[in-house]
């Protein structure tokens, strides 16, 4: 499994972008949340492929339970 980091991009112009890597599902929200919350307001956020792709991987899961 990878290990999971938060990756902060500052450019010299444009906007600063946090990216969370080597996690799967909304793991990454309360990492990232801490980190946005240092750097101030946000001006969007987009949730990677990778967010949605453990909450399928639950759902199904508990579908071959019952």
């Amino acid at each position: 499994m990878d290990r999971e980091k938060i990756v902060v991009t500052i450019p010299l112009e444009g906007p600063i972008t946090v990216e969370a890597l080597g996690y799967e599902g909304p793991a990454c929200a309360l990492d990232l949340k801490r980190v946005s919350d240092l750097l101030g307001d946000e001006e969007s956020v987009r949730a990677k492929p990778e967010y949605h792709r453990q909450g399928k991987e639950r759902e199904r899961s508990r579908e071959g339970r019952r």
